[in-house]
This record gives C-alpha cells, sequence and structure tokens, in this order.
C-alpha cells in the first residue's frame, strides 16, 4: 500500500476517453484510449505481466476489428470494452 501511495503521489495517470460532447451517451467513446492507461500504471506498479496481457488484448481486439468505428470496428463502447475483456481470458 505505501509503493502505491507513493506512486500516486508522484505520477499521475490520465485516461482519454476520446468523447465529445458530440459523443457523449451515444455509446461513441474509444476503450482503446482509456484501457492502456491502465496497463501504464500497471506496470509502472511492478505487474509487468498484467501490463503485458492488457496491451495484447488491446492489440488483438483492434487486429481484429472489435473495437469502435473510430478505429475500424463497428461496436459500441460497451462492447468494445467486454470485447478486451474477453481477449483478456
Amino acid at each position: 500500500m505505501r509503493r502505491l501511495r507513493e506512486a500516486v503521489g508522484s505520477i499521475r495517470f490520465a485516461r482519454s476517453l476520446g468523447l465529445t460532447d458530440v459523443s457523449l451517451g451515444t455509446g461513441g467513446a474509444d476503450p482503446v484510449a482509456a484501457i492502456p492507461s491502465a496497463a501504464l500504471m500497471a506496470d509502472h506498479l511492478g505487474h509487468r505481466s498484467g501490463a503485458a496481457a492488457v496491451r495484447r488484448a488491446v492489440a488483438t481486439t483492434v487486429a481484429h476489428r472489435r473495437c469502435t468505428p473510430d478505429l475500424g470496428g463497428a461496436l459500441a463502447t460497451r462492447q468494445g470494452g467486454e470485447a478486451i475483456r474477453a481477449a483478456l481470458g
């Protein structure tokens, strides 16, 4: 817990939603913009294998077009996030 408090005190991890007022509530936000920031935080906290698994899951879903339209897919935000979760196993 001390390590987490030190990390939070010195580094800020900000997620990017790629969200605008136009897309608010439409399911058009891109989870691929937010989820890799969790991998960055996990990596920083020493959870290298978990961070690598998250990055692989994101890369796999995007490669198979299981993502939102801005990345060439046809899924809504929730479906895109669920696809990444499924790729984690």
